[in-house]
């Protein structure tokens, strides 16, 4: 019903955009600059908005963050539409603002927009507001290293470094980033008049690898590249193996365990490079995972049969290990 009630809240908003002139429906699909994710952020503000723009159905969305000291915590988020009229240069929107319920209708003036930054004007209050261009979009697991490859990539040159919230993820002098607490920062990279950021989204490893269940190999051989090694590892699944994993320097290995009609993930095992990394995650799986005598392993529900899951810890001759397998392969197979 409430989708009902916002759509029909926002049927005035395109009946007036037809109404003012009907070539602003024709030249919408000229403005592919503001395409894609932006920071508005500027040094010393106390909140920064995540915004996405998509001229595919001209659809909005934002997320709100209060910056305090060290925190970058999620306090709002907005979803709705927006309209462009070429020759005004007016940004009108329809947001939904989660929070409080309420709907609101900004109109914007689009002073200047490139690859790197882009300049709202507010017009109700005359206020001028700054995006940078959000050039990389990270979910990853703490300890995780991001190098400095997006500086090339957004063409800035002897740019300097800042992350929002340096607990969460750090960046060195160069660029480069790593994933050190669970939570969500931004890194920003400016360099002169420009200026990018980089999301982080960092979770525990043990949340990262579990959503990798069900994913096909194709995806984790796009992620992590080309394995060390890959073959056949019985008459129903496929392996693939990575030595000293790029995408994490907690983890000196990680077997990745497929079936092999499928494609599916059915199996991971993570060996990782030191006790205090292995404690972090075995500690988070034993909080979070329920502990099942029959099978030996923990699962994400009492009722087992309904776990996608199943993980299981563990030390064998001074090497730490975390084992995650699909249950309802392990059911049906009877093995891995």
């Amino acid at each position: 019903m409430k989708k009902i009630i916002f759509m029909l809240l926002l049927m005035p908003l395109f009946v007036a955009c037809s109404d003012d002139d009907d070539k602003e429906i024709k030249i919408q699909h000229e403005i592919t600059e503001i395409d894609g994710d932006w920071l508005r952020y500027s040094t010393g503000e106390t909140t920064a908005t995540e915004a996405t723009f998509s001229t595919q159905g001209y659809t909005f969305s934002g997320i709100i963050y209060s910056i305090q000291g060290s925190t970058c915590t999620k306090t709002d988020s907005q979803e709705g539409f927006y309209a462009f009229n070429k020759e005004t240069q007016y940004l009108r929107f329809s947001i939904l603002q989660e929070q409080s319920g309420k709907m609101s209708n900004p109109i914007y003036e689009l002073k200047s927009v490139s690859d790197c930054n882009m300049t709202l004007l507010n017009v109700e209050f005359n206020s001028i507001e700054e995006y940078s261009k959000i050039v990389s979009k990270n979910q990853v697991g703490t300890g995780t290293v991001i190098d400095n490859g997006y500086v090339a990539k957004a063409g800035l040159s002897g740019a300097e470094f800042v992350s929002l919230n340096p607990s969460t993820a750090s960046v060195d002098s160069e660029g480069n980033i790593t994933a050190k607490a669970a939570g969500v920062t931004f890194i920003l990279a400016k360099s002169g008049d420009k200026q990018v950021a980089v999301k982080m989204d960092i979770k525990p490893k043990v949340q990262i690898y579990a959503s990798y269940i069900g994913l096909s190999i194709d995806k984790i051989l796009s992620t992590y590249g080309t394995p060390d090694a890959q073959g056949s590892t019985s008459e129903t699944t496929d392996g693939a193996l990575y030595n000293t994993p790029a995408n994490d320097s907690n983890l000196s290995k990680i077997q990745f365990q497929y079936d092999a009609t499928t494609r599916a993930i059915v199996r991971i095992l993570t060996i990782f490079n030191d006790e205090n990394s292995y404690n972090a995650e075995a500690d988070y799986v034993k909080n979070n995972y329920i502990w099942n005598d029959n099978f030996g392993v923990y699962f994400e529900t009492e009722y087992w049969w309904q776990s996608e899951l199943n993980i299981l810890p563990f030390e064998q001759n001074g090497v730490y290990y975390i084992h995650y397998g699909n249950t309802k392969y392990l059911i049906d197979n009877g093995h891995y």
